[in-house]
């Protein structure tokens, strides 16, 4: 089922539905974890011309297509320096941006080094400098408090946020594929990840790679899906205020806006896999008026990842990194 879309019945008795109603989503949209596949830092992005540049063009799209938040990544080492010593300098010059062009800012944190500690983390982020309160988050794996889960997010959030005490901040975000339990409201916001899941044949991952540019199709699958496979989460158990679906824009190329930065030979530049890098950026907001006409308890959705943004999504400005 399409929600309440308008649909026809043509004279041999396939279902067509009219692409010019599909509505703009109901929800807001925030473009998260614009990371960055730069290294030797020394070299790419962490430079006055690069960083004007990569954050001039991220904003470009999020203030085309109306996004309401954007999210910059702190990862704080992988067993190598990833930021710079000056690197606070970056975060704050891009949060400053940011906010003049009207947008809420965040932060997703990463923390892979286990010498890194959560009072570092605060200490850091108490030094970020923005008008309004930052939004913060994590992902569920690949940090040194270990896989977070439904069963051990709420300990786990409370640790952190007990190491923000001097942070100014609003909510704070756990990315991943979690059912929200009691007790969760006003400490977890809870992204669900309509991604990240490949197999069997038929599942999230390849709904929207087999299903390009074509966002009713797409969607119908996706509801399919839901009815059948139990493992993943409808989105009536996720409507907001406390959580909110998030869809990633992963492609297997190289040709996304961070993939221009990465050095040669660098694995997985733009993403894992196609999911939706493939799509035009109209067909993906249709995807997405179809899902709020659906669900319209839908109150924002992630866009994941900034960094991953196709090169034919995004204004070539002058010296464009696509």
């Amino acid at each position: 089922m399409l929600g309440n879309m308008a649909a026809s019945v043509s004279p041999n008795g396939n279902m067509y539905f009219d692409l010019d109603a599909i509505p703009d989503p109901t929800a807001d949209l925030v473009l998260w974890h614009t990371g960055y596949k730069a290294a030797p830092i020394s070299e790419r992005l962490f430079n006055q011309k690069d960083w004007d540049l990569y954050t001039d063009q991220l904003l470009e799209f999020a203030s085309t297509n109306q996004f309401k938040t954007v999210c910059i990544s702190i990862i704080f080492g992988d067993g190598a320096p990833t930021l710079p010593p000056d690197s606070l300098i970056y975060v704050n010059q891009f949060i400053s941006k940011l906010e003049a062009q009207g947008f809420l800012p965040a932060i997703e944190i990463g923390f892979p080094n286990p010498n890194t500690t959560l009072a570092d983390i605060g200490a850091y982020l108490a030094k970020v400098v923005s008008k309004n309160p930052l939004r913060l988050g994590i992902d569920h794996e690949g940090n040194n408090v270990g896989d977070i889960t439904a069963d051990n997010a709420l300990a786990i959030t409370k640790e952190i946020r007990a190491a923000l005490a001097d942070v100014n901040y609003s909510d704070f975000t756990i990315f991943g594929a979690m059912n929200p339990k009691d007790g969760w409201d006003n400490v977890i916001y809870n992204a669900y990840e309509y991604y990240s899941h490949q197999d069997p044949k038929g599942s999230l991952n390849n709904v929207f790679s087999e299903h390009v540019n074509d966002p009713v199709a797409a969607f119908s699958a996706f509801q399919d899906l839901l009815s059948t496979d139990k493992s993943v989460i409808s989105p009536q158990k996720i409507p907001g205020p406390y959580s909110a679906p998030a869809f990633a824009i992963s492609r297997s190329d190289a040709d996304c806006l961070g993939g221009q930065l990465a050095p040669a030979g660098k694995l997985n530049p733009c993403g894992i896999t196609d999911i939706m890098g493939q799509w035009e950026w109209d067909k993906v907001n249709d995807f997405l008026g179809l899902f709020t006409q659906a669900y319209p308890g839908t109150e924002e959705i992630f866009i994941f990842q900034g960094d991953q943004l196709p090169c034919d999504w995004v204004t070539c400005l002058p010296d464009s990194m696509c």
